[in-house]
């Protein structure tokens, strides 16, 4: 249908910028918790974490920090420091994936379970990340019922009880990967990402969307497989509105 292609593209247009805010809160909070931390060093943490790895992996981040060099803003900073790498240069040059790698790592190094188990649930937004660069279908996937075996955070699984939601209800979003990635987006989102003219875009993106999706509402099917779209993005929305995204 064509007006889910166009639901399609506004919410990647949304969603896409919302990873990446995500992805650089994550990079400056780490940056300061190994400043802070006493009797951590931004060199060895780098190092050890570099060690920890197998051979294979540790070559394929090499080539990791390698490709992501070759601009000119980094490019200095790489060849200056390759060798021996403090956690700040890392973190500029290394990409979500190894990002999310790196932070279960630290939080092994600092006994920190909540930064340990924060790593599932970016591993969920960088899966969003991929699908809305892709141009992956969205609103479609709705309505495929349980395919995700993964289990939500307790973060996500708080936010979504504070929509009043029945638990079945509740389960039957968070049992769809869509909906559950994009619910552990928006809640990641909210948390991390701190008032700023880019989060007032990202925000009237999603606006855009929700009101996008009301015009549509006599188009969408009321019957059948696709008629869970309506729904979900009512799911979505209700979402959006408690965790003070939009108002």
């Amino acid at each position: 249908m064509v007006i889910f292609a166009k639901l399609d593209e506004m919410l990647r247009e949304a969603l896409f910028p919302m990873t990446r805010r995500i992805e650089h809160s994550r990079k400056v909070a780490l940056k300061h918790s190994i400043a802070e931390l006493e009797g951590e060093d931004g060199y060895s943490i780098v190092a050890d974490y570099m060690a920890s790895l197998a051979p294979k992996d540790r070559s394929y981040r090499k080539a990791e920090l390698e490709r992501n060099s070759r601009s000119k803003y980094t490019k200095s900073a790489y060849e200056k420091y390759k060798e021996d790498m403090p956690s700040w240069v890392f973190l500029e040059l290394v990409p979500f994936g190894a990002l999310i790698d790196f932070i279960r790592f630290c939080g092994v190094r600092w006994k920190d379970k909540d930064l340990e188990q924060s790593h599932y649930d970016l591993k969920k937004v960088k899966s969003v990340r991929n699908c809305t660069a892709h141009g992956s279908c969205i609103v479609n996937t709705f309505a495929d019922g349980a395919n995700t075996r993964h289990t939500s955070s307790s973060d996500t699984l708080d936010a979504v009880r504070k929509l009043g939601l029945s638990k079945p209800t509740r389960q039957k979003w968070l049992r769809n990967a869509a909906t559950q990635e994009i619910t552990i987006a928006l809640v990641r989102y909210a948390a991390t990402v701190p008032d700023c003219p880019s989060k007032e875009r990202d925000t009237e993106k999603l606006r855009a969307f929700f009101a996008e999706a009301d015009k549509a509402g006599d188009l969408l099917p009321k019957t059948g497989p696709d008629a869970t779209a309506n729904a979900a993005i009512d799911f979505i929305k209700s979402l959006t509105k408690s965790l003070g995204l939009l108002d």
